[in-house]
């Protein structure tokens, strides 16, 4: 009793709760109860290995898994590798000194936070090196943050550092100061919602005088906790509130506490920083591209290079102003989506007042129900009261969801809520940034009583907080192209660099002056790197863009476009993406009691005894009643402006009865609820409380009146006394309803049909019941079980004590409903044509298996001779113990091994051997659940885990979250996964993947690559399509761009070595007549509208492109070479004459290299410009055709008779006629080696060179493959 008193003394001196002293009674009993159990936990806790500790310590914010096999895969899973990365750092109570943690953000991201202190000395000398360099070192510590950290900082404890490094998994790096604020006492509750709750620290401690230490990274806060020695997010945060009666809960905050939490969580707004024009102007002018364009501009000035370089300058500050009005437009519109203020009434100090909602914090109750509220303003509960929520802004579901207050036990399950929310709790949870549709308060004595809610998180915490940074903080995209084309870019950034080198020995010997060596020597750089290059590589991608917006399609990732055409496997969803997205009621099947088998199928309401007997047959007893009634009322039917709104399932299913819905417009709450309890009287149905009303229509088909109940039938309602709502893993939902003027109630349950035999008697089910359900899954249509059952002389209050578990239990079987799901139009011709071009088809839905494998077989997803084997689980499926079924779909007895995936049977006779023969098939698919592909993820060898993910087609009953592991999972085997979906809790999915393209244009697609309009899946095939043709475009353009500065580069080094080079006005000719147009003309071609099984190269790195460069290098070399000394033999050569501070321009050596180099400026393009199989003849791109047409006869006529006034500003010399039919059969015979060279030689000469270096290096000749494709291999695929 003694800590017990010692606690209350010391909230009691603290003021932590100063308006309700019961809540700290309450919580000091929990404290005491709770405490033995703790003390035993941290024992074992103490005594467990390292793999053990670390198991789930929701307190670290880093969750772990409850496999063993699962850790010991880990080395293989660079995802788990990264998880499992120096575990002992980040332990609780470890007692030495921290110098960095681990901690989970999220299911797919992690980071790591390290501490530095300023290495002052390093510090100096590097602001010393930035003011000798001009600034140079800040650069290169600008693009290479990770040397300014190594440089500047030093390794310090987390508990005395004043910097963090945050790096997350995808090594990007964050530099944060430290923020230290003096809270004195204040400190004592800032940790209270991140500690055991009877565990804080007394007032004697040493941290009283801890400042307050937190950083804010990416929006999120992490606050430093010194007796763990470890910073923790404070969506991690557990309210002490959640542990209290709602009763107590429901009397809101103090003003203090309220101070005290907003310290912690701070204010209740996602504000997104816009960052000030001139911060964004730098930041972009600062970028290497950028810093080389003002090199090359500054160095072109300097040479009197006036021209190109003030093209090249606007074209640079063109780009400059559309980029930065495109971010600053993207950045404003992420504030509007994301940023809502309102006034909100909250229940402050006992008393309700009006605030704004940016002023709430966790655990504050406010009103609801309040009509100045059009959003949900934070992430919060509902406590009394019911309402209707739009949900679409973060799921994409456009049908409003029904939420219902929550019960204690609900509200305790908060405190497993971090990052996810349970589905538990779904019911009772409204999402910050949702719209209200509609709010009712609870029915009460007190008609001003308002629905109450209490604030569970808010900000960024929130799952739209979590959804906009996600948004503003996308993984880097890592595509091997890009990252070639860097290094290509480097490599030649080298040669250039030799270039300059070997100029200035060669200008030092020629006497040139200082100022021209280096600025002939700087120029070289500038033609090996050109500074059009990035743009001239976004041409083909931006060619793309516009072709793909003419048919419906929308990007908002123009990187993500050549990605697209590298697609190896296609993920679909099923409802809305591949089939329609409502289902029709098909019709319903009963059971004929007499045979205990299923009647015939009613396709219309009006066949059932209802209505057939001529409404004398009204006994829910009769089944065909019972489905009717079930399909009347077991349902979440909503009325809003006079219109039904719910599932469509739902709403076709009520349809098909023909009834009328009447809703009531008053809610009972908690309260009224135990009032009820209370008193010892009975109520009359017109006196309970009831939900909604369902009656037949006034206007009945009666065939005999005579013969007819119509008299009772047109009084007959059926009332909805309480539901229990649709559970995804219970995969149910139940009402108890009561007939007007009846004692008895009756139970009506509807749920898949594999949990029927869980609920009913199953004497109740039909001999039948596996078949029927076998043949309507089969066939591609969802079936739905129902059930029912009689409560003799229930009343009201019975039925609202009644719990789930007891009423769903011991039910009768009563019949099936049977949906159909139409196809889409384009779907089985699409997943053709793609599989036909080798692109792998799989579908990834949430609906039944058998129902998913039927439709994946009419969409030619898998075909139709071929075998498919399904999963199921035998045991405990959170046990490692478990044991996996691979059964064959048609043949039970055809199974798969566990280990291998392959094929076994299991004979009637297993002493026959010839059983064994002939019986495994040539080809065969896997199917499995969402359950099976958890269990596996968590239980089953990793090796085995691979082999299933490349054999399964077909995976069903799939959450999101388990869509968007599936999509990392397939990653990590070399696949480039694209992901189409109607953006209905595809969210995650479609963010993870390479591609994701979402048939909605709900707010939940700004989260996906691109949107399609047609809201068909033909976008996959065009986006394809023009990705593998935007990717050959880019690469025919850097490889045009490379060869275009090699001929410059040659040229130019040749008229060096006699002291010449180009003018101004050739190379302005060049860069802006010749190659610019060319280029961007060469983009143009359009997609081939077949696609082939090969796909293009994703890498420059490949023996064809290098062999094609290098090869093409040596030609042109070649023949440059020859028209120099050709030209040099003739009786009319005029030589260079230099000056030591001016080169020579109007000379034979510069005139004859000039003509000559424009022709291969010119045919280069047309060998490089590749047609079929991936973009259209290079006949049908008539622009491009018309600028080279154009070119070859300007150069022509520049070659043989110029024109004066050109003549004179080109600078060129006399060349006889003779000689100028000697560079055009030159030119003629450059392009036809080149071209043969190209399509016979270069490529067979590049691998044969290749593996002789191979061999003389002793590396491996052997290509490595895809694991998926070593996997394929293994299985004979």
């Amino acid at each position: 009793m003694g800590i017990k008193s010692e606690k209350v003394n010391f909230f009691k001196k603290n003021n932590i709760f100063p308006k309700v002293c019961s809540k700290m009674d309450c919580l000091t009993r929990i404290f005491e109860k709770k405490k033995n159990k703790t003390i035993r936990d941290q024992k074992v806790y103490s005594e467990k290995n390292v793999k053990n500790s670390f198991h789930s310590y929701s307190q670290s914010a880093i969750s772990d898994t409850s496999s063993s096999k699962f850790i010991e895969n880990r080395s293989k899973d660079p995802l788990i590798k990264q998880k499992y990365k120096d575990l002992t750092s980040s332990l609780p109570s470890c007692e030495k000194q921290k110098y960095f943690q681990e901690i989970k953000l999220d299911d797919d991201n992690y980071i790591t936070i390290s501490g530095f202190i300023i290495n002052k000395p390093y510090q100096f000398l590097y602001y010393l090196l930035c003011i000798i360099t001009g600034g140079f070192v800040y650069l290169i510590f600008l693009w290479v943050p990770q040397w300014k950290v190594s440089f500047t900082l030093k390794p310090s404890p987390l508990s005395t550092c004043n910097w963090v490094v945050i790096k997350d998994k995808y090594k990007e790096i964050d530099v944060l100061k430290i923020k230290k604020e003096d809270r004195g006492e204040l400190i004592f509750t800032i940790y209270e919602g991140f500690q055991n709750p009877y565990d804080f620290q007394t007032k004697n401690e040493s941290s009283e005088t801890t400042p307050f230490t937190y950083i804010d990274y990416r929006y999120l806060r992490f606050i430093y906790y010194p007796k763990e020695q470890k910073f923790i997010p404070t969506y991690s945060w557990k309210d002490p509130l959640f542990m209290l009666p709602i009763e107590d809960i429901s009397k809101g905050l103090s003003t203090r506490a309220r101070d005290d939490r907003e310290v912690i969580f701070g204010k209740n707004q996602m504000d997104i920083q816009e960052k000030s024009v001139i911060r964004l102007l730098i930041d972009e002018i600062l970028h290497y591209f950028y810093i080389f364009q003002i090199f090359s501009i500054i160095l072109w000035f300097s040479d009197t290079y006036y021209y190109y370089a003030s093209c090249i300058l606007a074209i640079s500050a063109m780009n400059i102003i559309i980029s930065l009005i495109n971010t600053k437009k993207n950045i404003r519109l992420l504030r509007i989506m994301s940023r809502y203020i309102s006034d909100v009434r909250v229940l402050r100090d006992g008393v309700w007042v009006t605030t704004l909602s940016s002023e709430l914090v966790p655990g504050d109750i406010f009103d609801i129900s309040d009509p100045n509220l059009s959003i949900v303003p934070c992430s919060s509960i509902l406590l009394t009261g019911d309402c209707i929520i739009n949900e679409s802004s973060l799921t994409g579901e456009s049908i409003p969801i029904s939420k219902i207050f929550a019960s204690k036990s609900a509200v305790e399950l908060l405190n497993q809520v971090e990052t996810e929310v349970p589905k538990e709790l779904h019911k009772h949870y409204l999402f910050c940034g949702t719209k209200i549709i509609r709010v009712r308060k609870p029915f009460s004595k007190d008609q001003q009583a308002p629905a109450l809610a209490m604030v569970v998180k808010t900000g960024f915490n929130t799952s739209k907080g979590s959804l906009m940074r996600s948004i503003l903080f996308q993984k880097s995209t890592s595509f091997k192209f890009y990252q070639d084309s860097m290094r290509f870019v480097a490599f030649m950034a080298m040669v250039a660099i030799c270039g300059f080198i070997v100029n200035v020995l060669r200008f030092v010997e020629m006497g040139i002056t200082w100022k021209l060596i280096i600025v002939r020597s700087l120029d070289l750089i500038t033609i090996v790197v050109p500074p059009a290059l990035p743009t001239t590589l976004a041409i083909g991608a931006n060619f793309a863009i516009s072709r793909l917006k003419k048919r419906q399609i929308y990007c908002t990732s123009p990187s993500k476009i050549n990605i697209s055409g590298t697609v190896d496997i296609m993920c679909f969803d099923k409802t809305g993406t591949l089939t329609e997205d409502g289902l029709d009621v098909f019709g319903v099947r009963v059971i004929d009691t007499p045979h205990n088998r299923f009647g015939k199928i009613h396709k219309e309401s009006l066949t059932l005894s209802f209505y057939a007997s001529n409404y004398n047959d009204i006994s829910p007893h009769n089944r065909d009643n019972a489905i009717l009634y079930t399909m009347a009322t077991c349902h979440s039917l909503k009325v809003l402006n006079n219109h039904l709104i719910s599932d469509p399932l739902d709403l076709k299913m009520f349809d098909f009865t023909g009834w009328i819905f009447e809703e009531n417009q008053e809610y009972l709450s908690k309260d009224d609820s135990q009032s009820f309890e209370d008193q010892n009287t009975a109520h009359d149905f017109n006196q309970e409380i009831v939900s909604s009303i369902v009656k037949p229509k006034k206007d009945l088909r009666i065939n005999d009146i005579k013969d007819s109940n119509f008299e009772n039938i047109s009084s007959f309602e059926l009332g909805v006394i309480k539901t229990f709502e649709f559970i995804s893993h219970l995969r149910r939902m139940s009402v108890i309803v009561k007939e007007f003027s009846s004692s008895d109630m009756q139970v009506y349950l509807k749920g898949a049909p594999e949990i029927m035999k869980d609920v009913c008697l199953l004497s109740s089910l039909p001999e039948d019941y596996d078949q029927v359900i076998s043949y309507y899954t089969g066939h591609g249509f969802r079936v739905i079980a129902c059930a029912m059952k009689v409560l003799p002389d229930m009343t009201w209050i019975k039925a609202q004590k009644m719990t789930r578990e007891e009423v769903e239990k011991d039910l009768f079987f009563v019949g099936f409903i049977i949906f159909e799901n139409k196809l889409k139009p384009t779907s089985s011709e699409t997943i053709t044509t793609l599989k036909e071009a080798d692109i792998r088809c799989v579908m990834c839905t949430g609906d039944n298996i058998l129902t998913s494998i039927s439709v994946s077989k009419r969409c030619n997803i898998i075909q139709h001779d071929v075998q498919v084997y399904m999963a199921t689980i035998q045991g405990n499926i959170d046990s490692p113990d478990a044991k996996l079924i691979w059964e064959n779909t048609e043949s039970p007895e055809m199974i798969l091994d566990n280990d291998t995936l392959m094929p076994q049977y299991i004979p009637s006779d297993s002493n026959d051997p010839s059983y064994y023969k002939n019986c495994f098939p040539e080809k065969y698919f896997l199917a499995i659940t969402g359950d099976v592909f958890k269990w596996m993820i968590n239980f089953s060898p990793y090796d085995v885990f691979e082999k299933m993910l490349v054999k399964t087609q077909v995976f069903a009953r799939m959450s999101p979250d388990e869509k968007h592991t599936l999509v990392e999972k397939l990653q990590l085997l070399d696949y480039c996964v694209g992901f189409c979906g109607d953006g209905a809790n595809d969210c995650g999915a479609l963010r993870a993947a390479n591609i994701g393209i979402s048939l909605s244009d709900a707010e939940a697609s700004i989260v996906s690559s691109f949107t399609d309009k047609k809201f068909n899946i033909t976008c996959v095939f065009d986006l394809i399509r023009e990705g593998r043709a935007a990717l050959v475009t880019s690469f025919s353009c850097f490889k045009y761009m490379a060869l275009y500065s090699a001929i410059q580069f040659i040229s130019a080094s040749i008229l060096y070595s006699s002291a010449s080079n180009l003018g101004n006005f050739q190379y302005l000719y060049i860069d802006l007549m010749l190659v610019l147009p060319i280029a961007i003309s060469m983009g143009r071609s359009e997609a081939y509208p077949k696609l082939v099984k090969k796909r293009p190269t994703a890498s420059l790195v490949s023996n064809k492109i290098i062999g094609s460069l290098l090869g093409n290098i040596f030609i042109l070399l070649s023949l440059q070479l020859t028209v120099y000394y050709l030209v040099r033999l003739q009786d009319w050569y005029e030589k260079p004459l230099p000056r030591s501070d001016l080169f020579d321009v109007s000379n034979s050596d510069n005139s004859a290299l000039f003509t000559f180099s424009c022709y291969q400026y010119i045919l280069i393009a047309v060998i490089l410009s590749i047609g079929p199989p991936y973009r259209q003849p290079i006949y049908r791109n008539r622009i491009f055709v018309f600028f080279i047409v154009v070119s070859l006869i300007t150069v022509t006529l520049i070659l043989c008779k110029p024109a004066s006034w050109i003549y004179e500003i080109l600078e060129l010399s006399y060349i006889r006629s003779d000689f100028c039919l000697i560079i055009i059969s030159l030119a003629i015979f450059n392009y036809t080696v080149t071209w043969l060279s190209e399509k016979y030689l270069f490529l067979p000469i590049s691998i044969q060179i290749s593996s002789m270096i191979r061999k003389l290096l002793c590396l491996n000749t052997t290509k490595r493959k895809k694991r998926y494709e070593e996997i394929q291999s293994a299985l004979k695929f």
